[in-house]
């Protein structure tokens, strides 16, 4: 891949970082430790001293280096590395990558002309997708997403959060706490003193209660409810059932031998807490939920999401791309196209699933 000399200009080590050609270029900069995407190229370099990060796509190379914690791993054209001494999560998937460092906690991802980026320094928080804009400021706690007509603000002063897309509202005045969303009939509230947090969207409800911690989803003859004392979904808490009913199909849990059992049509599968087998399947999907461990699981072709209660994993799956951190040893696990998801635990040690 060739550029033009104006295209790109490169100062020591990514210290200032330009790109002309293609429009698309993400730079931070904070002292020396820049920040530099090029979409065009595909390049990502950021310098901390010597904690320097560099993934080019175009050769398909991401190393990592700080002193002597350099863990890099290579699959094909996929990179994923972590930094347990700069806490720094590094993810590449195609033109995709997601990097978070301690020092400036700064998290930047590309994905085509989306850069998702946030400083420390002012805590400024920005996503860039088309015309849409995601941005908060420590100064004044403001949130702000401009997409067409749609804008997402929160001010710290009202503690006001509110989005707009036409007819659409989002609101959370500090008063009361309230977190209202308006989409013809769809609401989302949440008051501080019930700490209860409903969406109403036709026939649909989201509610949770502090007092119970529950959790419960109505869309017509679904429901699915969760008990923050044992961490499971539930619907009676006397046995510690989780049950969820959707035509056909039913979810449920009991306590004694902590068995997760779905019934879709003629598809069963259950799991036991003893052995921590995950096992749920409808078709190629598979949801797992252990009490024991609370890990929650789902398969969908290619796609896979775990999150596990105890390490504060949080995963969230996007079309085929999975994206997950456990905030014990800070692993950033991003599932894309091979299906290839790897982690490093607290030994720095990468360990990649093929499916």
């Amino acid at each position: 891949m060739e550029l033009e000399s104006q295209s790109a200009v490169y100062v020591g080590w990514c210290k200032s970082a330009v790109y002309v050609g293609w429009g698309k270029a993400l730079c931070v900069l904070d002292g020396v430790r820049e920040q530099c995407m090029l979409d065009g190229v595909r390049a990502l370099c950021m310098l901390d001293g010597v904690r320097a990060h560099c993934m080019l796509d175009g050769v398909r190379a991401l190393c990592m280096l700080d002193g002597v914690r350099e863990l890099c791993m290579l699959d094909g054209v996929r990179a994923l590395c972590m930094l347990d001494g700069v806490r720094e999560q590094c993810m590449l998937d195609g033109v995709r990558a997601l990097c978070m460092l301690d020092s400036v906690r700064a998290h930047c991802m590309l994905d085509g002309v989306r850069a998702l980026c946030m400083l420390d320094g002012v805590r400024a928080q920005c996503m860039l997708d088309g015309v849409r804009a995601l941005c908060m400021l420590d100064g004044v706690r403001e949130q702000c997403m401009l997409d067409g007509v749609r804008a997402l603000c929160m001010l710290d002063g009202v503690r006001a959060h509110c989005m707009l897309d036409g007819v659409r509202a989002l609101c959370m005045l500090d008063g009361v706490r309230e977190l209202c969303m308006l989409d013809g009939v769809r609401a989302l509230c949440m008051l501080d003193g019930v700490r209860e947090q409903c969406m109403l969207d036709g026939v649909r409800a989201l509610c949770m209660l502090d007092s119970v911690r529950a959790h419960c989803m109505l869309d017509g003859v679904r429901a699915l409810c969760m008990l923050d004392g044992v961490r499971e979904l539930c619907m009676l808490d006397g046995v510690r059932t989780l049950c969820m009913l959707d035509g056909v199909r039913a979810l449920c849990l009991l306590d004694g031998v902590r068995a997760l059992c779905m019934l879709d049509g003629v598809r069963p599968q259950c799991m036991l807490d003893e052995i921590r087998v995950p096992c749920m399947l409808d078709g190629v999907r598979a949801q797992c939920m252990l009490d024991g461990v609370r890990p929650l699981c789902m398969l969908d072709g290619v796609r896979s999401a775990c999150m596990l209660d105890v390490v504060r994993e949080q995963c969230m799956l996007d079309g085929v791309r999975v994206l997950c951190m456990l905030d014990g040893v800070r692993v950033l696990c991003m599932l894309d196209s091979v299906r290839a998801l790897c982690m490093l635990d607290g030994i720095r040690r990468c360990v990649c699933w093929r499916v």
